[in-house]
């Protein structure tokens, strides 16, 4: 029995295919979650080159709340989970390109797998860390750009013909 050519095709894909393209209220959703991913990746960052710079002022200053590890774990797991979600979201529902995602994975393994070899030498974590938020605000920034090409403007023209970045 000879198969056809639809039968072959994934049910991921099949699915997508037949999916209506998203609405602009919900590109709009995920920008503003790309917004807010680099506004708490940004004070991630801040943070710890802060915590890395002036640990031995800290307690002096009064503010050390500053260096909570508890802290300083609950900006880390914000930044990933929303730079997750909205990156996914953007990748899956809207543009299918990688690069954003690719951007936050290397800026993921800057804040979670160097950054370890580095905890005790304060400058290297926190150039580590600048690092990695800016990966990670690099993916927001290019997902953002990707969603606004998929979008009808004003001037009721579409913005998804593809640019080089």
């Amino acid at each position: 029995m000879a198969t056809t050519q639809s039968s072959t095709v994934p049910p991921i894909a099949a699915s997508a295919s037949a999916e209506q393209p998203p609405s602009p209220e919900s590109i709009a959703r995920v920008r503003r979650l790309d917004a807010f991913g680099v506004v708490v990746s940004s004070i991630c960052a801040v943070h710890c080159v802060i915590v890395a710079l002036f640990l031995a002022a800290l307690p002096l200053a009064g503010a050390t709340f500053i260096s909570d590890p508890r802290l300083e774990l609950l900006f880390v797991a914000s930044a990933l989970v929303i730079g997750f979600i909205s990156l996914g979201l953007g990748f899956w529902r809207v543009h299918r390109d990688e690069r954003p995602m690719i951007a936050f994975a290397i800026g993921a393994v800057f804040l979670l797998g160097l950054r370890s070899f580095a905890l005790h030498i304060p400058v290297l974590e926190a150039a580590i860390v600048v690092l990695g938020a800016s990966a990670i605000i690099t993916g927001h920034l290019w997902n953002r750009r990707l969603l606004h090409r998929h979008t009808v403007c004003g001037a009721g023209h579409s913005h998804d013909r593809p640019h080089a970045i």
